[in-house]
């Protein structure tokens, strides 16, 4: 998988989880925040971790991959490191 194709994945899907990129291009969550990482520096995309819920019994078996997600921006944040 090349940075394009994971810009071009999460692009054409909008919103997406990082279970769903890491199923779709068989690779471990870890590496695709690397990745995702200059993306977001770039401004192109937005890293959404979702709260716990208050019901959540805290047990941490839960995974994170699942409420953690990309969000592509049509235009570039101007609050991006450049």
């Amino acid at each position: 998988m090349t940075l394009i194709e994971l810009r071009d994945f999460v692009r054409a899907k909008h919103k997406v989880s990082v279970h769903d990129i890491s199923a779709a291009f068989h690779i471990e969550p870890g590496v695709i925040d690397g990745m995702m990482a200059i993306w977001v520096r770039k401004g192109l995309v937005r890293f959404h971790a979702a709260a716990v819920s208050t019901q959540c019994g805290s047990c941490c078996s839960c995974d994170k991959s699942l409420s953690q997600y990309y969000e592509w921006l049509e235009m570039p944040s101007k609050f991006a490191s450049r």
